[in-house]
């Protein structure tokens, strides 16, 4: 009997002491919190679960004003916070204040964070995108003063730098109401990290005070290194309802992208002063229109500006850009020392920049480099020299399969001008046309100089460049979208719809024939009664003489 009971009391010491170990095994052995969405509305409490569309908080972490349980939540890396449209977030007056909003958590490698839209979600009769706000009335005229002087702030940041978070998406906002009253250097959104996302926004309703000495308030900031990857795409900058929007020539005001951005594509800029200065060496499918240059700003605008570090990153790709109206210092300038240039279907229609010098600068190439450029299947009807090498470039070019309209003499060398030692191949399939015989064949400015008709000069005119196309080397890192496919079609980019003011991409481009003649240009008709071309832009005008 006592052998029993010692043999009972043995049994549960061992138990009890095994007890915390096998807690300790349950809790490792717990699996790590779950993606979540969660709901932010104006209507909200940051109390609320947050978990649904009936109970929303009011702000989303990292916002101004977030509070409660909406304070206490650390994201997870494939989290969504969902705002609903139409909901206005302020930065200086007005309920709900959010502004500024700092993000600080990042996500992963297939489990990015998405802040975004449910487009089935919102108030008001219709969706609309919702709202970020400096509260500053829009206006096309240069105010005295700013009602809310919003130098310095910043609406969204994900941090500078190569230090900012990784794996974010940041969708479908309006973003509106901005004034600046110095020459600081600010700016309304901050993407730093890598891997990153800005998409489907909507950024206008700008104005810039008469004491601003400069035009330096950009939209999209980072200073991020050459290697670093931040997608732009499919969204809409447009001042014609900032400071000077209404203008049809200089000046103009709205600095876009400043030292960000790997791949900037389907965007429309439209009413700006200076579009891109940064690293981003993969620029496609854009429309550039009504860019001026800006006021009080030195030393001019810009279409997109490189400043080196693109060369570190490998290979440069501009094709599939519309340019339309204008006039600013500097066009495309690649301004690089390492790998390629490839420049290819691209079209650029009634650029103003003629005459005077900036005539030379609709696209440069410099940096002391001896690296190699290959221009093909372009359509240009500006006079603009495509390109000028300058600054001691030492590269080789080749051209091949541009379409000219207004150059004379009709020869490739009226199309480039050099100041230093350089080496052009031509490789011919050229053409060129004075405006009258291009608008009698159908080639005109209101279609972007897209051909209408089997019978066009264009159509089976060109080189088939289908091995120069699968030699050129895919982007690193590996981008969205691989140029080496757009190389072998004609003519893709985007369309700009006023109504609710998206960046549409156009139908994917005619693919041009594995063997055979291409098309000339940066077109390859469709072979039907139906061309195919970009969607020209709304409230153009233009001159054909």
């Amino acid at each position: 009997m006592e052998r029993a009971i010692r043999f009972a009391i043995c049994l549960i010491i061992i138990s009890l002491m095994a007890a915390p170990a096998i807690i300790i095994i349950s809790l490792m052995a717990a699996p790590a919190a779950s993606a979540a969405t969660y709901y932010i509305a104006a209507s909200g409490l940051d109390s609320s679960s947050g978990a649904s569309k009936t109970a929303p908080w009011l702000h989303a972490p990292g916002m101004t004003g977030c509070s409660s349980n909406c304070a206490s939540y650390t994201p997870q890396a494939g989290d969504q916070f969902i705002f609903r449209g139409g909901d206005t977030w302020h930065t200086s007056t007005g309920s709900p204040i959010g502004l500024p909003w700092t993000w600080s958590w990042s996500g992963s490698s297939g489990n990015p964070i998405y802040i975004g839209v449910d487009q089935t979600w919102y108030s008001g009769g219709s969706w609309t995108r919702p709202i970020l706000t400096y509260d500053n009335p829009a206006t096309t005229s240069q105010p005295s003063s700013c009602t809310y002087a919003d130098d310095g702030q910043t609406a969204f940041s994900l941090g500078y730098g190569s230090s900012g978070q990784t794996y974010v998406t940041f969708d479908n906002f309006e973003i509106t109401g901005w004034c600046w009253a110095t020459g600081n250097q600010s700016a309304v959104t901050v993407f730093g990290g890598n891997h990153n996302t800005l998409s489907n926004c909507y950024f206008h309703g700008w104005s810039m005070s008469t004491a601003a000495t400069g035009d330096n308030f950009s939209m999209v900031e980072g200073n991020l290194p050459g290697g670093n990857y931040l997608l732009i795409t499919q969204n809409v900058f447009d001042g014609s309802d900032s400071t000077f929007g209404t203008n049809t020539a200089s000046p103009h005001t709205g600095e876009v992208i400043y030292n960000t951005g790997a791949e900037v594509s389907f965007n429309v800029f439209n009413n700006v002063s200076n579009v891109m200065v940064n690293e981003a060496p993969h620029i496609h499918d854009n429309i550039f229109e009504n860019v001026f240059e800006p006021l009080n700003d030195s030393p001019h605008g810009n279409i997109w500006e490189l400043n080196g570090a693109s060369g570190t990153t490998g290979e440069i790709f501009l094709y599939n850009n519309l340019e339309i109206g204008g006039n600013v210092g500097v066009g495309f300038d690649a301004n690089f020392t390492g790998a390629g240039l490839h420049i290819f279907n691209n079209v650029v229609v009634t650029l103003g920049n003629t005459g005077s010098s900036t005539t030379a600068n609709c696209w440069m190439i410099e940096g002391g480099g001896t690296q190699s450029a290959d221009i093909h299947n372009n359509t240009m009807s500006t006079g603009c020299t495509l390109p000028r090498m300058v600054t001691n470039w030492n590269g080789a070019v080749t051209f091949e399969n541009g379409h000219y309209i207004g150059y004379s003499p009709a020869t490739l060398a009226t199309t480039y001008s050099a100041c230093c030692t350089y080496t052009v191949t031509d490789n011919g399939g050229e053409l060129f046309q004075t405006a009258s015989v291009a608008s009698g064949q159908g080639y005109t400015t209101s279609n972007n100089y897209a051909p209408t008709s089997s019978s066009g000069s264009t159509v089976g005119a060109g080189n088939n460049m289908t091995s120069a196309c699968n030699a050129m080397p895919a982007p690193t890192p590996t981008y969205a979208t691989n140029p080496v496919t757009s190389c072998k079609a004609g003519f893709q980019g985007v369309t700009y719809n006023t109504s609710n003011h998206t960046a549409v991409p156009n139908a994917a481009g005619n693919a041009r024939p594995s063997s055979g003649a291409w098309d000339v240009g940066a077109y390859q008709y469709a072979g039907s009664s139906t061309p195919q071309k970009p969607n020209p832009p709304t409230g153009l005008s233009v001159t054909v003489q």
